[in-house]
């Protein structure tokens, strides 16, 4: 180890043997044992490559002015982020691609981005963000990237080749703008999950009513044929703000999506509403036994309380599957799917509304 120290302007260096990593334990040449390293490591020649690690001929009955050599290597990574300002007449997204070089280093590259489900040899498909570069001669300007990157689709994934040149740098993040800022509607709905389990038995529970959330969902518009529509979204991050009375942004919400095809609409879950209060309890149940099946009949009661100044509405969904289904309730139930049923809950300003049902469920 280099100590740091010197001797007549000679650096000074010490011997010790490392007897553990985790942590890093060292014992030093009088024996005792230090949790901290004595000094800078040093290493003999032999342990460390010096020369290069590949040699690579090529024949050729033609010559060539130049050649192009890939490899794959590991090390560097992206992901994509997303800004949504929610406004009264519509909302402002821009998607921003974040790259991190981890260990790698490039210096004057393109790069190019590839999102999707991208299979790999002895691994299952799964989404996967992959990050190409191209060393070139030019420099890079500051490392920042310019303008907005070009999408194109290539197979089944997209890719999106980023403007100008970068030089990637460990432990340095290179941002690039995925598209231009786009406007679009939006829309808010508030949820609150049923009780009844999607598999296995309904059992029996107590008599006291429960708080549930009531769960607070955006919706971002993307309608065909329009430039926000249009776009393909990679999987990412979303932050949602909303300006205050002094339109002063707040972050009101994170969330996160999948990848999303152009036409498809980004559902976003924010959190649970702060003037909205959800109660649930059972009220009746029954069995009875048919052959080798159990049916279960029971009443539930939801009773949702609203803060707010004007009418809100609530949806109230119960997912089950196999055999089920609501035999009575208050209010229309809407069957969604096979699965799922939905109760829209109309519940007034500075007031409560109660939904009561009841479902018969086989198992």
């Amino acid at each position: 180890f280099l100590t740091g120290s010197t001797t007549n302007g000679v650096p000074d260096t010490t011997r010790a043997l490392v007897i553990g990593v985790s942590p890093e334990r060292f014992r030093r040449a009088d024996g005792r044992v230090s949790f901290q390293r004595p000094g800078l490591p040093l290493y003999p020649a032999e342990l460390v490559l010096g020369d290069p690690t590949l040699a690579l001929a090529v024949r050729t009955g033609n010559p060539q002015p130049s050649l192009r050599i890939g490899y794959f290597t590991q090390g560097a990574a992206w992901n994509a982020s997303y800004t949504v300002v929610l406004g009264k007449n519509g909302s402002r997204v821009s998607g921003l691609a974040s790259i991190a070089s981890g260990s790698l280093r490039v210096n004057d590259a393109d790069i190019q981005l590839l999102a999707g489900s991208v299979g790999r040899a002895g691994q299952q498909p799964r989404e996967r963000d992959m990050v190409m570069a191209k060393a070139m001669d030019a420099r890079a300007e500051n490392g920042v990237a310019q303008g907005f990157a070009d999408e194109q689709q290539i197979g089944e994934a997209h890719l999106y080749t980023i403007p100008g040149k970068i030089s990637l740098e460990p432990g340095v993040t290179t941002g690039v703008a995925l598209f231009e800022p786009a406007t679009t509607p939006w829309d808010r709905s508030y949820v609150v999950r049923g009780q009844i389990p999607y598999y296995g038995m309904l059992q029996q529970v107590g008599n006291d009513e429960n708080v549930v959330p009531v769960e607070v969902w955006y919706t971002l518009k993307r309608t065909p044929k329009t430039p926000f529509g249009d776009l393909p979204l990679p999987m990412g991050t979303y932050r949602l703000y909303q300006g205050d009375d002094a339109n002063r942004l707040q972050l009101i919400g994170e969330s996160s999506a999948g990848h999303t095809a152009p036409g498809r609409d980004v559902r976003l879950s924010a959190g649970s509403a702060f003037d909205l209060t959800a109660k649930r309890i059972q009220t009746t149940y029954s069995t009875r036994r048919d052959s080798t099946r159990t049916i279960a009949t029971a009443d539930f009661k939801v009773t949702i309380t609203s803060a707010k100044d004007s009418a809100t509405t609530v949806e109230v969904l119960e997912d089950r599957a196999g055999e089920w289904s609501v035999l009575s309730s208050s209010l229309p139930a809407e069957k969604v799917s096979s699965t799922r049923t939905r109760f829209r809950v109309r519940v007034p300003g500075k007031g409560e509304a109660v939904l009561t049902y009841r479902v018969r469920v086989v198992w």
